[in-house]
C-alpha cells in the first residue's frame, strides 16, 4: 500500500475512531512511518482524498481538524465533497499524498476501531450507517463497511434511494422533461435579449420579499433600466396551487434572463439545469438565526434533495465573513461563492430618516405604544413548510401576560410568521395592552419595540442592530432539534437569556433578567460593516460583476484547488 518514493515509503495512515457529527463524518487516524508515529516535517502537509474503489479516481476531499503528534482528525462533509455535490453512489476508500500529491497509502482499520466517540470502542467487526432523507421515501445512505477487519483499507458505500417509480412518478418525469425541452426552445428563441436582462424571482405572490424589492428599487432609482431590462415573477402566483401551464411560465421567465435574483429555494431548479450561460445570485431572506434549513436540515423533515436549486447559486450574500461556514452549510456550496455585500433590505432599517419616519407612522397606527414599553412577540413557525405551518398557542397565557404589562408598564404586539394561518385570539379584556400586528413588516416594528421575545427565529439578526435586549422563549427546545434541528449550538449562540418554560418567561420580563450583554457580542459575530450600501454593493459586485480583487482571487484560487484534485487518478512513482 505504500508507493515506493522515498517521501512516502513505510508509511501507514489507521483509522482508529469514526464518528458522525450531524452532517459530518468524522475520523481519527494515527499515522506511522517506518512502524514509528511520524509528525512534524513532511507529516503535517499530508493530504486525504476520497477515491473509487475501482478506478483510483479522486472524487472528495478530507478536510483536516486538528492534529496533535501522529494522531490526525479528518472530518468529510456528507452534503459536499469539496466541488458543491454529495458523493455519487458507489464504493469508495481514502487515499493519503504527500505534499507533491504523491499517492503514499490507504487508511486502514485498526483492532477495535471506535464507533460513534473514542471512549466507546467496540470490535472490529461494527461499521455505521448514516441515513438522510430528504422526501417522503427519499433518502441519502452513507455505510461503513461493518466487516472493519484490521489492517484493511477502510470501504465506505454511498447509495441514494430516490423513492418508488409509480404511474404518478413517471408522469411527473414526463412532464419535467416537457419542461426542459420548452426551457431550451425559449433560451434559443431570445438569446440575443438575454445578455442584459435580470430577474427578481419571489416565492410566493403575497409574500415579503424585501431583499428582492430593494435591490430592484435601487437599480430603477440608480436608472438602470437604459441597460437592464429588469422583470419579475413569482414562483407561486397569487398563492394558488401551480398547474403544469404555471411551470411553463415559470420556465420561460428563466430561460429569458441571463441573471436571476431570488431569496428562497427554487424547487424547479433542482431539476432544471439552467447551463453556464446562467447566474443566480442569491440574496437569502433571513438572516443568521439557529433553525436548520437546507443541507443543514439532511435527516430531519423537510429537508431538500441530494441536487438542489442550491447548488446552482453562482453568488450569495450575507453580512460578514465569519458567518460564510454557516451559509456554505445550508446551501452546499464554497465559502468563496458568499460574498459579504451586507443584507439589502437592512439599508433602510439603518436610514436614520426612514426609520424616524416608520416610527412614527406606527406610534400614529398604534397610540397605545407612546406611553407603554414595547414587548415584541415574534417567534418562528413550526411544522415543515408553508403548507403546514403554525405555531401552538397553548404555550402562552395571554390573560397572564396582559396582568404582568398593566404591573410593568409594558404592552405587547404579536407577530407571527407570515406562514402561520391561525392569528392569536386574544380575549376582549386583554386587547388594551396586547395587539395583533401580523399586517406590519417585522423591521418596521423594531423601531419601537424595546424587548424582542423570539424562539429560533432569524428575527434577532436585525434587532441585534438595536442593541436592545431579547428574550428567548424555547419550551420545546429539544423537540425542535430533533424535528428541525441547529446549525450551531443554541444556548451558546443566543444573544440573551433562553428560558425553557412560560414561567420562566414571565420571571424574566418582571425582574428584566434579559442577559442583555450577549447582545454587542453576537453583532461583533455577524456584522463586518453597517452602513445604507449593501444594495449598491449587490449591484456592482454581483449583478454587473465588478467583484472586489480579494473575493475573485479567492473564486479562482478555490476553482483551481478542486480542478487539481477532481477526477484525476491517485499519482503514484
Amino acid at each position: 500500500m505504500n508507493s515506493k518514493d522515498d517521501a512516502g515509503r513505510g508509511v501507514s495512515c489507521t483509522v482508529t475512531g469514526i464518528c458522525q457529527k450531524r452532517i459530518r463524518l468524522e475520523l481519527t487516524l494515527r499515522v506511522t512511518k517506518d512502524g514509528k508515529p511520524w509528525e512534524g516535517e513532511g507529516a503535517d502537509a499530508l493530504q486525504f482524498y476520497v477515491v473509487e474503489t475501482n478506478s483510483r479516481k479522486r472524487v472528495g476531499v478530507f478536510e483536516s481538524v486538528a492534529s496533535e503528534g501522529s494522531k490526525r482528525v479528518l472530518t468529510f462533509l456528507i452534503t459536499n465533497r469539496g466541488d458543491n455535490a454529495c458523493l455519487d453512489p458507489g464504493t469508495y476508500g481514502i487515499a493519503v499524498c504527500n505534499s507533491d500529491d504523491i499517492y503514499i497509502a490507504d487508511a486502514v482499520t485498526a483492532d477495535g476501531i471506535s464507533i460513534g466517540s473514542e471512549d466507546e470502542p467496540v470490535g472490529p467487526n461494527n461499521g455505521l450507517t448514516l441515513k438522510y432523507p430528504y422526501r417522503k421515501g427519499c433518502y441519502y445512505k452513507v455505510t461503513i463497511k461493518p466487516e472493519l477487519t484490521k489492517g484493511q483499507p477502510l470501504v465506505i458505500e454511498v447509495r441514494d434511494f430516490n423513492g418508488k417509480k409509480d404511474l404518478r412518478r413517471f408522469v411527473s418525469d414526463r412532464k419535467k422533461d416537457l419542461i426542459r425541452c420548452w426551457y431550451q426552445l425559449q433560451k434559443g428563441a431570445n438569446a440575443k435579449g438575454r445578455k442584459n436582462s435580470i430577474l427578481f424571482l419571489r416565492l410566493h405572490e403575497g409574500l415579503t420579499a424585501d431583499n428582492l424589492n430593494a435591490v430592484r428599487d435601487r437599480m430603477i432609482a440608480r436608472d438602470m433600466e437604459k441597460l437592464w431590462q429588469i422583470h419579475q415573477a413569482s414562483i407561486n402566483p397569487a398563492g394558488r396551487k401551480k398547474s403544469f401551464r404555471d411551470d411553463l411560465q415559470m420556465a420561460a421567465n428563466l430561460a429569458k434572463n441571463r441573471i436571476v435574483v431570488i431569496d428562497e429555494h427554487v424547487p424547479m431548479l433542482d431539476w432544471l439545469d439552467p447551463g453556464e450561460d446562467f447566474s443566480l445570485i442569491q440574496l437569502w431572506h433571513a438572516g443568521v438565526g439557529f433553525k436548520a434549513t437546507g443541507y443543514s436540515r439532511w435527516g430531519c423533515k423537510g429537508a431538500v434533495s441530494p441536487m438542489s436549486s442550491h447548488r446552482r447559486i453562482t453568488y450569495a450574500t450575507v453580512s460578514s465573513v465569519k458567518v460564510r461556514d454557516i451559509f456554505s452549510e445550508l446551501w452546499g456550496i464554497a465559502g468563496e461563492q458568499i460574498i459579504p455585500c451586507g443584507i439589502p433590505r437592512m439599508d433602510r432599517f439603518l436610514d436614520q430618516e426612514a426609520a424616524a419616519e416608520t416610527k412614527k407612522r406606527l406610534l400614529d397606527i398604534y397610540p397605545a405604544c407612546r406611553d407603554r414599553r414595547v414587548m415584541l412577540f415574534a417567534p418562528t413557525y413550526r411544522g415543515r413548510g408553508y403548507k403546514d405551518a403554525h405555531y401552538p398557542y397553548d404555550r402562552i397565557d395571554l390573560r397572564a401576560m396582559h396582568d404582568l404589562a398593566e404591573k410593568k408598564g409594558w404592552i405587547l404586539l404579536f407577530k407571527m410568521h407570515p406562514w402561520i394561518k391561525q392569528k392569536p385570539l386574544v380575549p376582549d379584556e386583554c386587547k388594551d395592552l396586547i395587539i395583533d400586528v401580523g399586517n406590519e413588516q417585522i423591521e418596521d416594528l423594531f423601531q419601537i419595540t424595546d424587548l424582542l421575545i423570539t424562539d429560533y427565529s432569524s428575527a434577532l439578526f436585525e434587532f441585534s442592530l438595536m442593541q436592545k435586549p431579547m428574550l428567548f422563549y424555547a419550551f420545546d427546545e429539544e423537540d425542535y432539534a430533533k424535528d428541525r434541528g441547529f446549525h450551531r449550538p443554541y444556548r451558546e449562540n443566543a444573544p440573551g437569556k433562553v428560558v425553557t418554560d412560560f414561567d420562566g418567561l414571565l420571571a424574566a420580563i418582571e425582574a428584566e433578567d434579559f442577559e442583555s450583554e450577549k447582545v454587542a457580542e453576537y453583532v461583533g459575530n455577524h456584522f463586518d460593516t453597517v452602513d445604507t450600501n449593501a444594495c449598491d454593493r449587490v449591484i456592482d459586485w454581483l449583478i454587473e460583476g465588478h467583484l472586489p480583487d480579494e473575493y475573485r482571487k479567492a473564486l479562482d484560487a478555490h476553482e483551481a484547488y478542486v480542478q487539481s484534485w477532481k477526477g484525476k487518478r491517485m499519482l503514484t512513482n
